[in-house]
């Protein structure tokens, strides 16, 4: 996934209530640094690829939320995993072609 993909993932939780903050998301999410998301803006960075180990922290969490989730909630944090799946292999094809 990119930076700007993993930022839309935490507007979407953050929607959801799910986050309270960019430092949170970075932290408790995706298994990094709390200045993560900032630090990914103020450089420019958000074109740039997110390592995989987030990107499966960030999976594996939302997977355990959901199935202790209301119906309507899970549903929602469901179509961000395969959102996330989706991302996951347009940004591995992307960089196959390079």
């Amino acid at each position: 996934m990119f930076g700007h993909q993993i930022k839309r993932v935490y507007f979407r939780l953050f929607a959801l209530g799910l986050v309270r903050s960019r430092r949170e998301y970075a932290r408790v999410w995706l298994g990094r640094a709390q200045t993560m998301m900032r630090d990914m803006h103020a450089m420019g960075r958000l074109n740039t690829l997110v390592r995989r180990d987030a990107v499966d922290h960030l999976r594996s969490r939302l997977d355990a939320i959901a199935s202790i989730l209301p119906a309507g909630v899970a549903r929602d944090v469901k179509l961000v995993i395969t959102e996330i799946d989706c991302d996951v292999r347009i940004a591995s094809q992307l960089m196959a072609g390079r």
